[in-house]
């Protein structure tokens, strides 16, 4: 049975690296579809065509602004050896690209040397804790489709989109309501939680500049513990690492992404 991710982005041959798609309005995120579903569709396109089984980085760029409606993707290797593909896709809307991206493949050696400085920051056993609040829906605030598609559990209830003196993190057990996490809805997953910034400073516009992943291990069934942190917002410019873990402690990814900052307005009295 399809699922809403797989639907939402499936794509059909059209020739030559060449494909067709639908970009829909259940990823609504602050007024346009998520940053991450957009790469989503790239990561497909790449997967069709890879000589190599395995993502290990893709760096997407958000050039123009993606709307609902039709979408082309077109994807093509630019260079390969017996190791690893590089390779480039791009996806474009009324013939104007709106985000393009560069991609390695290559093959996960999981008889090599392991050396994880990092342990999973799972604070609660999976799937439970407290359910993530809904930013209230206001004439300053759009449609959060996208909020819809995911299960959140973060470790207490706090309100991510109150102000606060709290560090700039987010996270907990996450997924989505169909389906278990692949290497194609990774970068979804690495794009899937309120900004950080937002626990500071309150809800806001944040639209995504750039975004990397770092494809780690293969994703497993279940729940993920998703971490996001920010750092540093200056001029008018916010940075995000995230990392996404298996219920089994596997890091499966780690992101950093650039993004714009906005305040949203002041609600009228």
């Amino acid at each position: 049975m399809s699922t809403e991710f797989d639907t939402d982005t499936a794509l059909s041959p059209a020739g030559d690296g060449h494909f067709t798609g639908d970009v829909t309005d259940r990823w609504m995120i602050g007024g346009g579809p998520n940053g991450g579903y957009i790469a989503a569709f790239l990561m497909r396109g790449l997967v069709a065509i890879t000589p190599q089984p395995d993502p290990l980085s893709m760096t997407t760029h958000y050039v123009g602004r993606p709307e609902v409606g039709p979408c082309d993707v077109e994807v093509a290797i630019t260079h390969a050896t017996r190791s690893h593909a590089f390779m480039r896709a791009s996806l474009s809307q009324q013939g104007s690209v709106r985000a393009h991206a560069i991609a390695v493949f290559g093959k996960r050696r999981p008889e090599q040397l392991v050396d994880i400085a990092l342990s999973s920051p799972a604070a609660t056993p999976p799937g439970t804790g407290a359910r993530v609040r809904e930013v209230p829906l206001g004439e300053t605030v759009p449609l959060m489709s996208f909020l819809e598609r995911f299960e959140y559990r973060q470790e207490s209830d706090v309100d991510l989109f109150a102000v606060s003196d709290r560090p700039a993190e987010v996270g907990g057990w996450t997924r989505l309501v169909d389906r278990d996490l692949d290497d194609v809805a990774l970068p979804l997953f690495c794009d899937c939680w309120p900004p950080p910034m937002f626990v500071r400073h309150g809800p806001g516009v944040s639209p995504t500049i750039e975004l990397t992943v770092h494809f780690r291990q293969t994703p497993e069934p279940g729940w993920n513990w998703c971490a996001f942190a920010s750092r540093v917002l200056s001029g008018g410019y916010v940075e995000e690492e995230g990392q996404v873990w298996s219920e089994s402690g596997t890091l499966i990814a780690q992101s950093r992404q650039l993004a714009r900052f906005t305040l949203a307005p002041p609600t009228a009295p």
